[in-house]
């Protein structure tokens, strides 16, 4: 079933305004409702008189049933999307956790100086749990049991729930610089047990740091002032320890889900935006919790980080997933339309996204924009998301392909290092990442030693390929390059920087993906490994594969890959005039599977202020309708296509080529 749904939070609503919310989520064309399972909100001040809690699942306030919202889930014909937390942020106080949980100081996370993490969050800042403590992990469990009592009876196939998320956007609750958390107690103690795994001997962990030390007694730094790349060796370790906590609640979390008996649906998990420079990757929460997908909350001119978040979305995962795609917005951030909302749907969809949540569907306090009001009738801005949707089932979107030729690899160990030489305390790489500024342009400016600064030059390195990749129109995405086997073996193409030190356990299994595929490396050849220890790398010998390709060679070898201006159904925009070279336009086809000359559905995109209209090129009669608008255009051997600035137009092909 395809994984279309809207954001619909029974507990903000009247009861009686349940059916008529449900049946209006039916007509924009979505099977499937979500909504959140706020711990904060059932929860009641006290405890019973065997020292359990007081929850409130509708004895006292009826919105709050949650099993009665199930029923007339099912009573509707639809499925369900549960969210039960712990942390669910919906703009709810303390992100929806108790108010016994943000106040109990056992649980804070801490700083370098042990003071409490405080995030600055509508009505007012709150201490941040630390996900290392255990007893917030048992609260949490506990947690999950009580909602479980409430669902298990509503569990496909028997109910309609189908799909339940762990956690909500895991990055140390948007506190996430490297040196900004997690010092609690618990969690030094799980960095010192990774240090373990990783370094094996105090011996070896001495010999990595350059210093003597145990695991016993190794702090974790508060900063990073290496000025060799043995003296990295903390700080790489250190944000390596991040990440794996993060991923490690994850997984604990799941574990408690589904011993409360909830793991008979698949999970989900939402990472937030600014994800170029979260403390983890999409490809490594996919394979912790089983799907992993993105928040969007763009406006119109934010196009590029559009296109290269869901390219990595699509490159890295196997179901490219957007749990929150923002229709309206909290009032507190920057005021968007719903122009703008459509606009990023549209385009996350032209790159490859297969299935999102319209969040919020039905509007509630804290928000505006949704295209359902809080009684369940639809407003005027539901128009176009009804004919969105419509066109998604119509034309079976979520089944279609966007082939992609070429695949960018982001390799986890130089993330790690831009990571780890980040220079702005609590601006974290994530915060520049939303904010339209390269996530890693804080880093020192360093070489420590190597021959280049690494930590900037890496991106740099693949951000120049993606630029001569689009100029010559040959479909891309980048790919994590821990992404699960499978996803490697769709491209023609891998493109992996190298320099001095390099992660031997992924050099080793990119090497072996290479074996078929034309590989290009660069600009330097490793000898060092991820713990800075020398060590011997073979070079890349996959058929066609060049090694230590340098930014200068990177156009040359671009135009000379084969015929990269017209798709395989004979599609491209025909080439601007030299009056209009500077109003960009972008087309995506997609095709049916495994028949990339079959076009089905094809995006135009003017991405600019500047604008001109678009002109299709095809072999032959060519008979679009535009989704939204019902326009249609044709064509023998072009077709134009008008155009406004920052637009999208997502054009059904009623008769191919």
């Amino acid at each position: 079933m395809p994984l279309w749904s809207g954001a619909l939070h029974y507990f903000r609503l009247a009861p009686e305004a349940w059916v008529p919310a449900l049946a209006s989520l039916k007509q924009l064309g979505l099977n499937i409702v979500e909504s959140y399972v706020p711990w904060s909100v059932h929860e009641l001040e006290g405890t019973d008189a065997v020292g359990g809690r007081n929850y409130d699942f509708g004895q006292h306030n009826p919105s709050l049933n949650l099993s009665a919202f199930l029923s007339r889930v099912h009573e509707a014909g639809m499925l369900a999307f549960l969210r039960p937390g712990p942390h669910i942020n919906a703009e709810l106080t303390h992100f929806g956790l108790p108010d016994r949980i943000v106040h109990d100081d056992s649980m804070w996370a801490r700083s370098a100086n042990q003071q409490p993490v405080p995030l600055v969050a509508p009505p007012h800042m709150f201490a941040v749990p630390s996900c290392a403590s255990s007893r917030f992990r048992e609260e949490t469990h506990a947690w999950f049991q009580t909602v479980a009592d409430h669902v298990r009876p509503h569990l496909w196939p028997n109910g309609p729930v189908v799909l339940m998320q762990v956690d909500n956007e895991a990055a140390f609750y948007f506190r996430d610089g490297p040196y900004d958390q997690d010092y609690h107690p618990e969690a030094i103690r799980f960095h010192r047990a990774r240090l373990r795994v990783r370094h094996t001997t105090d011996e070896r962990l001495s010999e990595a740091y350059g210093i003597a030390t145990t695991f016993a007694t190794n702090a974790p730094p508060t900063r990073c002032d290496a000025e060799t790349p043995q003296q990295l060796m903390p700080a790489l370790d250190w944000v390596h320890s991040q990440e794996d906590l993060i991923l490690d609640s994850l997984q604990d979390m799941s574990q408690s889900l589904r011993k409360v008996g909830l793991g008979e649906v698949p999970f989900v998990h939402n990472l937030p935006m600014g994800d170029f420079g979260l403390p983890t990757n999409v490809a490594s929460v996919d394979r912790t919790v089983g799907l992993a997908g993105l928040d969007y909350y763009q406006t119109r001119t934010d196009f590029d980080v559009i296109k290269r978040r869901t390219l990595r979305l699509c490159g890295s995962v196997e179901t490219a997933f957007a749990p929150e795609l923002g229709a309206g917005a909290p009032p507190w951030f920057v005021p968007r339309t719903n122009d703008d909302s459509l606009f990023t749907a549209l385009c996350a969809l032209a790159f490859g996204l297969r299935g999102l949540n319209l969040y919020m569907a039905v509007a509630r306090d804290r928000w505006y924009g949704a295209p359902i009001d809080v009684h369940g009738n639809p407003r005027p801005s539901s128009k176009a998301w009804r004919n969105l949707f419509h066109a998604l089932h119509e034309t079976q979107f979520a089944t279609l392909q966007r082939s992609a030729r070429v695949g960018l690899v982001v390799p986890r160990h130089y993330a790690r290092l831009s990571r780890a030489t980040h220079k702005l305390g609590a601006i974290s790489p994530s915060v520049l990442d939303l904010s339209g500024i390269a996530a890693f342009s804080a880093c020192a400016r360093s070489d420590y030693g190597f021959a280049q600064p690494i930590q900037l030059s890496w991106w740099r390195w693949l951000d120049t390929w993606a630029q001569a990749l689009d100029a010559a129109s040959i479909p891309f995405t980048y790919i994590d390059d821990d992404a699960r086997a499978e996803r490697f073996g769709t491209f023609e193409t891998l493109v992996i920087p190298t320099y001095e030190t390099f992660a031997v356990d992924t050099f080793a299994r990119l090497k072996q993906l290479a074996t078929n595929k034309r590989v290009y490396t660069g600009p330097s050849q490793p000898h060092l490994d991820e713990q800075m220890r020398e060590h011997s790398f073979d070079a890349f010998d996959g058929p066609d594969s060049s090694n230590l390709i340098a930014d200068s060679d990177i156009a040359g070898i671009v135009s000379k890959l084969a015929d990269p201006h017209v798709h395989p159904s004979g599609l491209r925009l025909a080439p601007t005039s030299e009056a209009a070279s500077n109003a960009r336009m972008e087309l995506t086809v997609h095709h049916t599977r495994g028949s990339e000359s079959d076009a089905r559905v094809l995006f135009v995109i003017a991405p600019d202020a500047t604008v001109m209209d678009a002109t299709l090129e095809t072999p032959t009669a060519l008979f679009l309708r535009d989704a939204l608008s019902g326009e249609r255009f044709a064509g023998q051997g072009s077709v134009s296509v008008p155009m406004r600035p920052r637009s999208c137009r997502m054009l059904i092909v009623e008769r191919a080529p």
